[in-house]
């Protein structure tokens, strides 16, 4: 059993070791306060570092972190989002988004069961992300790398893509009050909301803030998928189940 910080230990040595041009990939979990619980309250942080290469010309490297909603909760909203920005800051971040999503088994995204497990929450909330980076990299390297997968309560945004919709004054005015928009060390944060909302599709709760930041940022939203971001049995379309997750605030 791993005791201690000595995995952490392990990848910040190898790190600092190996080549800057060689990829490098990590993820930990575990669980608050280091108690094994048999509730699904796992904290999971995973990241890829690399340069570019054929699947990923762009170079992005990607970070994604999963908290316990309780967690969150107790340290405050404000206290989330100004982690979510030192963060963004510390990787000079190109995109991202943080809130609620659906937490997949470890190393299991959407290319095995992911996509037949969560579909239906994914209908049902509409805040609910998808969190599964590597189909969306892959996918979106045919675009210029100024295209974001998805938004959430906290959208992230490079200054290049604040650029493309016009500068910050141009998407601020398309935002109402409730959507305030925060600095980082180069981009910008865009906040749906007090705090992040799931929203009920079966109960008619919509998330009118959600669909504020989705139409402000409809045309930086990537669609051009050749290979759906959601997998699914062939009784689905694949594509079409992806493009409506996409446009879910249209």
């Amino acid at each position: 059993m791993i005791d201690g910080e000595a995995y952490l230990d392990y990848f910040d040595e190898k790190a600092s070791i190996i080549s800057p041009d060689e990829p490098m990939d990590a993820m930990v979990f575990g669980y608050p306060d280091k108690k094994v619980v048999d509730e699904p309250q796992a904290l999971a942080i995973s990241f890829t570092a690399g340069g570019p290469e054929p699947l990923f010309p762009h170079g992005n490297s990607s970070i994604c972190a999963y908290f316990p909603c309780s967690f969150i909760v107790e340290k405050g909203y404000h206290y989330f989002r100004d982690l979510v920005g030192r963060w963004c800051s510390m990787v000079d971040a190109a995109h991202g988004s943080a809130g609620f999503s659906v937490l997949f088994e470890h190393g299991s995204f959407s290319g095995s069961s992911g996509g037949v497990a969560t579909s239906p929450a994914l209908k049902r909330f509409p805040g609910l992300d998808f969190s599964d980076p590597n189909v969306f990299q892959v996918e979106a390297a045919r675009s210029d790398g100024l295209q974001i997968k998805s938004i959430n309560w906290l959208t992230i945004l490079s200054d290049k893509i604040v650029e493309r919709l016009g500068g910050r004054q141009a998407l601020e005015a398309k935002l109402a009050s409730s959507c305030p928009v925060f600095d980082f060390k180069s981009g910008v944060i865009v906040q749906a909301g007090e705090e992040p909302q799931l929203g009920d599709n079966n109960r008619g709760i919509l998330l009118d803030d959600y669909r504020r930041v989705s139409g402000a940022l409809k045309m930086v939203l990537f669609e051009d998928y050749k290979l759906g971001l959601i997998a699914l049995p062939e009784a689905y379309d694949d594509m079409e189940e992806t493009l409506s997750w996409i446009r879910r605030f249209d």
